[in-house]
């Protein structure tokens, strides 16, 4: 067996970077405070505001998508038919990367997102739940197959309510819950 020992890897041409399968080629982060109240009335997308744009170093490359969404436990008016959801643009085109290896449109639920939450408990049911949060986290890996500049987002996708960084019925003051919403996402040499 051989050691190869080096200082530093240039590249040869100018713009093709150095790839070596597995290694990260960059990581980016857009996050959020901002207090947000979705009412659809019918299923649809809507952003958090967050939006990373990279242009990939290789058609190969993987992705991978994290997130952390603060949001409430319940309250009379958070009810999602749906919740939080990864989406990304090319080109002007909104796509949901639930499928490995293709572009695509659909996924096992209707709301393209990645937990599928209908009611969320009830002030009715339990005492002070506007004052209770949680954090929901989730990831997903694909391959968008493309070096054209993508826009990376994170959004809810649902039927009815959702709220983000707030506490329930939009409880938000300096004694109530707040919290961040964040999106990161990794480009992966293959």
């Amino acid at each position: 067996m051989s050691t190869l020992k080096v200082d530093s890897l240039v590249e040869k041409t100018s713009g093709n970077g150095v790839h070596i399968a597995g290694h990260v080629m960059g990581v980016w982060q857009d996050k959020t405070d901002t207090p947000m109240f979705f009412d659809h009335g019918g299923l649809t997308y809507s952003d958090f505001g967050l939006s990373i744009l990279v242009t990939p170093v290789a058609a190969t490359s993987k992705f991978l998508m994290r997130c952390h969404i603060y949001t409430p436990l319940g309250a009379n008016d958070h009810n999602p038919n749906g919740g939080a959801a990864f989406s990304y643009q090319v080109g002007g085109t909104r796509y949901y990367p639930h499928n490995a290896s293709t572009h695509t449109n659909t996924w096992n639920y209707n709301s393209h997102s990645m937990l599928e939450e209908d009611d969320g408990l009830s002030g009715a049911n339990i005492s002070n739940i506007d004052y209770v949060s949680k954090v929901v986290s989730g990831e997903v890996l694909f391959s968008p197959n493309t070096t054209s500049q993508i826009d990376f987002n994170l959004g809810y996708h649902g039927a009815d309510k959702f709220r983000v960084n707030q506490g329930g019925s939009g409880l938000s003051g300096a004694s109530y819950n707040r919290g961040w919403t964040t999106l990161t996402v990794m480009e992966i040499a293959q």
